[in-house]
């Protein structure tokens, strides 16, 4: 079984989405990030305090804010009724720039109140740890806390690269390297589509199942990249 990684469809490349796009601004437990690997020492704390960004008035299906995704009511309600691993989040929207006095002549955004659809935050149930012994990684121990950092290697990836003669950014499309990648053990997911990995804190991963119900209901806004497999 394959494991896909969630990922935001305009990052890695040069593409404008014609979507709204958000980020976050916390909260959080007591802690603090390494200094040097970036590790968090904290917990996040519902709920997602979400602020709009300049660029689109369009809502789409899922909608990606800093690693971590929010989905509209619609979507939700259809993926827990065929897919296991989610648990729904509420979602708080602040405004931090002043709303200008006609809206519609200013650049396209999200203004307060909202009056879209329901959000939810789509928070994984389910964490399981890589399989040492046979994901392709480089492995480095931080010296500050202590903490295994792993690089995966031979994943499918999207990265924005500068074309050498036309001297402008492109997006290079690396597809996974046959047996390389990232590996989990199958049972340890006990049932889950939809899950976290440990050792990748700030990414989010699927089934075959849950990424196929997805593509073949065409939900905006989302994309996956083929990272390894469940054994």
């Amino acid at each position: 079984m394959k494991i896909w990684k969630l990922i935001d469809p305009v990052s890695g490349c040069h593409r404008i989405s014609p979507y709204a796009d958000a980020g976050w601004r916390g909260s959080w437990s007591k802690g603090h990030l390494c200094l040097e690997c970036n590790r968090p020492a904290w917990e996040r704390i519902p709920p997602l305090l979400l602020v709009w960004e300049p660029g689109s008035r369009e809502i789409s299906d899922f909608t990606f804010v800093s690693g971590t995704f929010v989905a509209t009511q619609s979507v939700l309600d259809f993926l827990q009724s065929r897919v296991r691993g989610i648990r729904p989040g509420p979602v708080k929207m602040i405004e931090e720039d002043k709303k200008p006095k006609n809206p519609q002549r200013a650049r396209p955004r999200i203004w307060l109140p909202y009056e879209g659809p329901p959000l939810w935050e789509l928070w994984t149930e389910t964490c399981v740890h890589l399989d040492p012994d046979r994901t392709t990684a480089k492995r480095s121990k931080c010296s500050l806390c202590g903490s295994l950092r792993y690089k995966l290697t031979g994943h499918e990836r999207y990265d924005l690269v500068v074309h050498p003669q036309a001297y402008q950014m492109i997006t290079r499309h690396r597809r996974r390297t046959p047996g390389k990648g990232l590996y989990i053990r199958k049972a340890d997911l006990r049932g889950a589509d939809y899950f976290g990995v440990h050792e990748f804190v700030f990414s989010t991963f699927c089934t075959d199942r849950f990424k196929t119900l997805v593509e073949k209901q065409g939900f905006t806004n989302i994309e996956f990249a083929e990272m390894g497999d469940a054994i």
